[in-house]
């Protein structure tokens, strides 16, 4: 952005995605470019039509859109240098008909010549358009095996990708496997609470008790204030050496989350405040938020005689 004096920074987001696009890919064992339309990505002048020995002369991109003017010019040269020789290919036949067709008038006993010459000249005009149909045919068939091989490559790629992401899905499994030792039912763990969901102050981890295992791979986990309310694979959380909570300590009935887990095990209150949802005035001793002293939403002075307005 300072380089190129813009503040339109989702620009580059477009040559960074392409990046990565063209990168190789450990997993799938190639780039997700060649996965996606089965052939690498082009890029640069060099794999460009534009000529070789023009490329290192670029200096600007008026030098580039002057070398594409060129090129288009020198092609539309061509194309009427073609047409001019086709124009007097025509005109010479033209005039070779004509003295054919003055010498058959001046000898009429070679009218019979003529009449078989006629014939020859319409098959082999019926045998040149056979050709250019056959070479219409041939060129179609070229670009249809062109395109059934450029979607075999596709398909191929793609399979190629598949496999090796399953087989990376094996390995990462296995690996996992051998570091993170299964849980069993009743053993204490510890679990990292994230900064987003604990204060400065609160500490980094929380005591859970393995509660229930569901399919072999997903444990449940619970605290004393409750069971939280989500469930946790083998590398998110650590195995303790000792059993410091025991599950009759934990209450079932109670569903919490990983930061109401934190926030009551925290002295200060945790992280983030609480809405006082209350409908009438917290002046009660009935109001649950009087009685934990929650903070109100609204700017009072008085956060224990508050109301939600």
């Amino acid at each position: 952005m300072y380089e190129n004096n813009t503040n339109k920074w989702a620009d580059g987001l477009y040559f960074v995605q392409f990046k990565k696009n063209t990168a190789y890919h450990e997993g799938i064992k190639q780039s997700p470019y060649e996965a996606m339309f089965g052939t690498k990505a082009k890029m640069g002048l060099f794999s460009s039509s534009l000529p070789r020995d023009k490329l290192h002369e670029l200096e600007s991109e008026e030098h580039l859109e002057n070398i594409i003017k060129n090129m288009n010019s020198e092609n539309i040269d061509r194309e009427s240098l073609q047409e001019s020789s086709d124009a007097d290919q025509h005109d010479n036949n033209n005039t070779d008909s004509e003295n054919i067709d003055r010498e058959s008038l001046q000898e009429s006993s070679d009218a019979d010549q003529h009449d078989n010459n006629n014939t020859d000249s319409e098959n082999i005009d019926r045998e040149s358009l056979q050709e250019s149909s056959d070479d219409e045919q041939h060129e179609k068939k070229i670009s249809n095996k062109s395109i059934s091989r450029r979607k075999e490559k596709i398909i191929l790629n793609r399979e190629v990708a598949i496999t090796n992401l399953q087989v990376q899905a094996v390995k990462m499994l296995r690996t996992s496997k051998q570091k993170f030792q299964p849980a069993n039912v009743g053993e204490t763990v510890r679990i990292r609470v994230p900064d987003v969901d604990r204060s400065k102050m609160d500490p980094q981890n929380i005591l859970a008790v393995v509660l229930d295992i569901v399919d072999n791979d997903f444990y449940k986990l619970a605290t004393k204030n409750g069971v939280i309310n989500r469930l946790y694979t083998r590398n998110q959380f650590s195995v303790c050496k000792e059993n410091l909570i025991s599950i009759t300590d934990v209450q079932r009935d109670v569903q919490i989350s990983l930061r109401e887990a934190s926030t009551s095990n925290s002295l200060i209150g945790g992280q983030g405040y609480k809405r006082c949802n209350c409908k009438t005035k917290c002046t009660t001793k009935k109001c649950k938020c009087r009685n934990v002293g929650i903070l109100c939403s609204t700017q009072c002075h008085d956060s224990l005689s508050c109301c939600n307005k």
